[in-house]
């Protein structure tokens, strides 16, 4: 018997008491607002006399009434007048205490059947009232609890509901490994140690755990084994796991879960289960039970369980598929240990991240461990997916084979799309009979489908297999269809599907069986460049000779010097022009040692010889792909030997190769980040390779012979190793030791700052490695320590490292820098400055760290003796500023020192030929303290800032205010110089403080037209300064007509497209004429000529406005509509506002517009949402649309007056939520598809 039969029959049966509950569960799922149960005694099943029964207020305000009314015997004609009696009882206005027109519907609800004379005979009682009323039979209440209602159906009617998907462990591990195309769960788990410690914290942590992750990557597993170790760690807890099948768990949850106990339960695949969490996480809210939910589910499904569980207390866990370098690990260790690099590295190629595979190939090398027993890897996969080729359905039934090839390549497939289904048809595949086969393979769990349109392969891992059964090995699907089809528009499809299909099942099946093909292909292409590249992209690697023929012919024949080749660069950046697609032809060449390495390297210099400016694109392509791996150690590093050998060939010496190798070797081989692949344990410690140590010490060799012809270059190489001391290990420093060595004692001289820099940094270096100085280089320190390195150390922070407040560093540094370099003579600073000179002139960072000593000096010569002081200071000026000081400490010092003489000071730095005059004068200006300040100086204050030719510091009148106490109407007067610049020259910039009005009322009260217009020349240069309009309501309060020029401006601005900051203007309801104001300005906007609610614009008087003023706000509204109501234009300006800024009045304004003009023309064009979204994660636009129009199509058939006046406005709203569910439900399709 079905459970609707037996919720049927227990209705009909049911006494009145447990009847009045079930009915005020119906009423609450319903309708929205407060249910009351008069009928009903608090706390027993039993009912009472009540009038109504129960009764729900709205949140409009209006009241539903129920009367529940059971059939008690046989006659119709007594349950009819137990019916009427119900509504008459209803219909007592008088004792309810309300009036009719306050009742919106009556419900009357019974557990039998009513016939449709009857029901019209008590519709026409109350029609004339304007009531509307509503029978639920018992039919009706039937549907409802044997679905929704099942919780109260078992309470109350006795039904059960078991489904038989809450199991315990081995239940559930058994159900799993049933399925054919996942990873036994009784795997062991390996290479999860950090994930598992992560997620164990979190679920212990969080009330729900979302365990994310793609098909393969082990999240079952993983979970599986956090919940054992939660629960070995927190006994209490009771484990479950749910797995997924028809029907509604909610009864087996109330037979499993009981209150006073605490639970931990997995919702596996929750993607697939989405009705069995929602009731989880209802029964999780249960008083009494303590639940946590381990939750896992597959990345494209997030969203869709997200949205359920937003506002509980979650965390979601990304997991990915386990690394090549965890797979290696993993098999590095026992039960495999794997010693080879080589095995590992092809292991974890087979495996691309499936732990399994990478298993079952580790035991296939531990029978026989060597390279060819894992290069064909076919058995592998045949025996891995045995249990699904062996079944019945694909054995037997080839069509499902071609099925899943085509989505092995294309991903997925879309039955409804018009793109895809010419794709079936070129492979000879109708949709019907695709989905149909699609749909039998779900059932093996091979694919999913999606939305009953879309279908993909549910493990990537299948799909390459499937690839290369369908499209290579058995050749059921066309490869040279697929290629010339399919090419040009699904490049990265065939880099994700076929190099996977290469790199597992071999060249020599894939390439090698399907050459003549390819060739013709090839050949078939050439006139299309494009083309060619993106197939040479995939096979060139398998085909040198043509792609090196290709290469050649490109360069020779179609490549003039300073000439592009015309075709689409692979990317653009800052650094390079563009990368050529050329030179990415000969990466794979580049990647390991061929044949042709030598021949690609060749090309490689041909080419950046016709177009020089790829010549960092190629030295950076070299140093990208020439790092030596760990396989090259035993083989003597083939590749960086032979461009050594193909450099030192005097045939092609050039400056490019010397560039080459002075950027790329000493990058791959002095590189201190290397793995233990190049070091040999010895004793208890370790040793360089003997190969790499021979390889490093050549080149060490090379660069220090190359040291007298290519100084600068091996600094740079110097300074980088240095630059690179982290990652130095022991081992490498002790052998590079001696190396550096010798550079310093054959090479450089302790005259020379440079060489001292290097020497004592690498000093520092060696006592970080070993602890100290040895004996060595005791003399080392003492002898690289010049005049130049010492004024360095002293000018220079590091000298004072010993203080850690950056006040008392300051004093430190001003107290050693004036008693150890002391300036008593011009000529004694010019000697200093020679050795600052040249310390500057070694590298910026070198200046940057001076350049504020040196302050200190020219500010100690001052106070020691001023004409010294300005002889010193004169002379640093003549050489141009070379350390970019900051002058201030010198400006102070003087003005304290020699207040008289600050004169020649400033005739000092006004020299016309000074570069940095205009900024040193500023900074003048800002120094001068106010005991100083004449009115000469506010004269040449204002001269200084006539000659400005941009401020990029900001104006801070409040600097200036002793400037204006000398002289009236400074600031205004430097405010009006800067205006007119502007004016002048709307390239000229300045920036005034966002308070300048507030600072200065007399400003505002003496010039309030030039302090309108500077606002508005402000608001020029910066929209955002004046963000909460302060300064614009103190100017309205001087003057309320500005408002009107304001609103020009603003309207100005958006007609030219730019922007006007994110302003409120709310508080203008403060003005007594503000609803005037108001309603002028959005006239005045509704002009504009490339208005768009877009930019909100109208909102910014409606912004967060208070109580007290919305009244106001609602009839500036209320009188647009009237003036206005045939204005498409203006009526989507009152919905822009009212949904964005005043939200509760948006479905009442649609109202009023629909009543002031019912044209179904003008309806169809009001905007009833925002024509642009933001949002986070993969939230769909069109989903909040369709909602918006739902709440205003529900609002609009509740709330209108005679709304079947409105039937062809709901209809369209009801044609326009079908549109955008059915744009989010394509949206959804791609988001499956992986699209988004």
């Amino acid at each position: 018997m079905s459970k609707y039969i037996q919720v049927n029959q227990a209705l009909a049966a049911i006494e009145q008491g447990r009847f009045q509950i079930l009915c005020n569960d119906f009423l609450k799922n319903e309708y929205p607002g407060d249910l009351q149960s008069i009928g009903t005694v608090e706390g027993k099943e039993k009912s009472r006399s009540g009038q109504p029964d129960a009764y729900i207020r709205k949140p409009d305000g209006q009241y539903i009434l129920g009367e529940f009314t059971t059939k008690d015997d046989a006659f119709k004609s007594a349950f009819e007048t137990k019916l009427r009696d119900d509504l008459d009882e209803c219909l007592k206005f008088e004792s309810l205490g309300i009036k009719p027109h306050q009742v919106d519907q009556i419900v009357l609800c019974c557990n039998s059947v009513v016939d449709i004379a009857f029901g019209e005979t008590l519709n026409e009682i109350v029609s004339p009232l304007g009531i509307r009323l509503r029978i639920i039979g018992i039919e009706t209440l039937s549907t409802y609890y044997s679905s929704t209602g099942k919780l109260f159906a078992r309470d109350f009617l006795n039904i059960k509901f078991d489904t038989g998907q809450v199991l315990d462990k081995n239940s559930f591990i058994e159900r799993y490994n049933k399925k054919d195309l996942s990873t036994p769960l009784t795997n062991v788990l390996l290479g999860r140690e950090l994930e598992l410690k992560n997620l164990l914290s979190m679920i212990g942590e969080r009330s729900i755990t979302l365990l994310l992750g793609g098909a393969g990557s082990g999240k079952t597993r993983l979970a599986l084994q956090a919940m054992d170790d939660f629960v070995e760690a927190n006994p209490e807890f009771i484990p479950y796991y749910i797995f997924g099948k028809s029907g509604d768990i909610i009864e087996d949850l109330l037979t499993f879960l009981h209150p006073g106990k605490a639970y931990i339960l997995l919702v596996d695949d929750a993607n697939r289960q989405v009705d069995n969490l929602l009731s989880v996480l209802d029964r999780m809210l249960d008083k009494g039970l303590q639940v946590k939910i381990v939750i896992t589910v597959r990345d494209y499904a997030k969203d869709d369980v997200l949205k359920h569980i937003r506002k509980l207390d979650f965390e979601f866990f990304a997991l990915a598929k386990l690394s090549d370098d965890i797979i290696q690990q993993v098999i590095y260790g026992p039960p495999f240990s794997i010693g080879d690099w080589t095995a590992r590295k092809r292991i974890s190629d087979i495996a691309e991240g499936n732990p399994r595979l990478a298993i079952m190939a580790a035991r296939v090398y531990r029978q026989n461990p060597v390279l060819q027993s894992i290069s064909d890897v076919s058995v592998i996969y045949d025996e891995y997916f045995q249990s699904i080729m062996d079944d019945g359905y694909l054995r037997q039934n080839e069509f499902s084979l071609k099925v899943l090839g085509i989505l092995s390549f294309f991903n997925s497939v879309d039955i409804r799309s018009q793109l895809d289904v010419p794709i079936l048809a070129a492979f000879g595949v109708g949709p019907e009979e695709f989905y149909s086969t699609a749909e039998q393979l779900e059932d093996l769990e091979i694919v999913e489908i999606y939305d009953r349109s879309v279908v993909k392969i549910t493990e990537q891992i299948f799909s390459t297999y499937m690839f290369y059964q369908t499209f290579i090995d058995k050749g059921l699907l066309n490869f040279r269809t697929l290629l010339e089809d399919y090419l040009e528009k699904n490049q990265f499809r065939f880099k994700d599907t076929l190099l996977p299909v290469i790199t597992v099942f071999g060249p020599q099946k894939v390439i090698e069986k399907h050459k003549p093909m390819l060739l013709e292909v090839l050949d078939g292409l050439r006139p299309q460049p494009n083309l060619a590249y993106d197939f040479l992209e995939l096979f060139g690697f398998y085909m040198p000779e043509q792609l090196l023929v290709f290469v050649y012919q490109q360069i020779t024949t179609n490549l003039e010097p300073g000439q592009q080749i015309d075709v689409e660069p692979i990317w653009e950046n800052e650094r390079f022009s563009g990368k050529s697609r050329l030179l990415n032809l000969l990466d794979p060449f580049f990647l390991q040692d061929t044949p042709d390495f030598t021949t690609a390297l060749a090309l490689g210099f041909r080419f950046v010889a016709k177009r020089p400016d790829h010549l960092d694109n190629y030295i950076d392509q070299l140093k990208r792909n020439l790092h030596p791996a760990g396989d090259e150690v035993a083989q003597n590093f083939p590749r960086l030997s032979k461009l050594l050998s193909w450099l030192n060939d005097p045939g092609n010496s050039s400056p490019e190769a010397s560039k080459i190798f002075y950027q790329v070797l000493p990058r791959c081989f002095l590189n201190t980040h290397y793995e233990h692949h190049f070091y040999l344990q010895s004793g208890t410690g370790y040793q360089l390779a003997p190969n790499f140590a021979w390889m490093r010490t050549m080149l060490w060799e090379k660069i220090i012979h190359k040291y007298q012809d290519d100084r600068e270059q091996v600094d740079l190489i110097l300074r980088a190793y240095i630059k690179d001391e982290p990652h130095l290990n022991q081992v490498l420093f002790k052998f590079d030791e001696p190396y550096i060595n010798r550079f310093i004692t054959e090479h450089m001289r302790p005259a020379l700052f440079a060489d001292c820099y290097f020497v004592q940094d690498y000093l520092r270096l060696v006592e970080k490695k070993i602890g100290r100085l040895t004996e060595l280089y005791k003399p080392l320190k003492k002898q690289f320590n010049n005049r130049s390195y010492q004024i360095y150390r002293l000018l220079s922070y590091d000298h004072y490292r010993d203080h850690y407040d950056y006040m008392k560093i300051a004093q430190a540094r001003r107290e050693t820098i004036g008693k150890k370099l002391p300036v008593r003579s011009l000529s004694g600073f010019k000697k200093l400055y020679d050795h600052i000179a040249e310390i500057a002139g070694h590298s910026g960072d070198v200046r940057n760290v001076i350049s504020e000593g040196l302050a200190i000096i020219l500010a100690g010569a001052l106070e020691r003796d001023l004409e010294t002081g300005l002889s010193a200071l004169a002379f640093y000026l003549k050489m141009g500023n070379p350390c970019w000081i900051n002058p201030n400490p010198v400006f102070r010092q003087l003005m304290q020192s020699y207040p008289a003489e600050t004169a020649r000071l400033y005739a000092l730095i006004s020299q016309p030929e000074f570069a940095y005059r205009q900024n040193w004068l500023e900074n003048f200006f800002y120094c001068l303290p106010e005991e100083l300040v004449t009115r000469e100086w506010s004269e040449k204050l204002l001269s200084c800032y006539e000659q400005v030719a941009s401020s990029n510091n900001g104006i801070y009148p409040d600097h200036f205010i002793r400037y204006e106490n000398e002289r009236e109407d400074t600031i205004y007067d430097l405010l009006k110089t800067l205006f007119d610049k502007r004016e002048a020259d709307n390239q000229f910039l300045y920036k005034l403080s966002h308070d300048l009005m507030r600072q200065f009322p007399a400003l505002v009260e003496k010039h309030l037209k030039f302090c309108q217009d500077l606002y508005l020349q402000q608001e020029e240069v910066d929209p955002h300064a004046d963000i909460y309009s302060e300064e614009l309501f103190l100017l309205l309060d001087h003057d309320i007509r500005f408002f009107d020029t304001y609103i020009d401006h603003l309207t100005s601005r958006q007609e030219r497209m730019l922007s006007c900051g994110n302003k409120t203007l709310s508080q203008i309801w403060r003005y007594g004429n503000a609803k005037e104001m108001v309603y002028r300005a959005i006239v005045k906007m509704r002009q504009m000529r490339y208005w768009s609610t877009l930019n909100h614009l109208s909102s910014i008087f409606f912004i967060q406005v208070s109580e007290e003023d919305l009244p106001k706000c609602i009839e500036v509204l209320d009188q647009l509509l009237n003036d206005h109501k045939d204005d498409i234009r203006m009526l989507n300006i009152i919905l822009d506002i009212t949904r964005n800024s005043l939200g509760e009045q948006f479905h009442p304004f649609v109202k009023k517009i629909m009543i002031a003009n019912p044209d179904m023309e003008v309806f169809k064009k009001l905007e009833f949402h925002n024509n642009h979204f933001s949002s986070t994660g993969n939230q769909i636009w069109a989903d909040f649309k369709a909602a918006a129009l739902s709440k205003l199509h529900a609002y609009i058939k509740a709330e209108l007056p005679n709304h079947y006046d409105y039937l062809e406005h709901l209809d369209l709203l009801t044609r326009r939520i079908a549109m955008f569910k059915e744009s989010a439900d394509g949206e959804r399709r791609l988001q499956f598809r992986g699209y988004r």
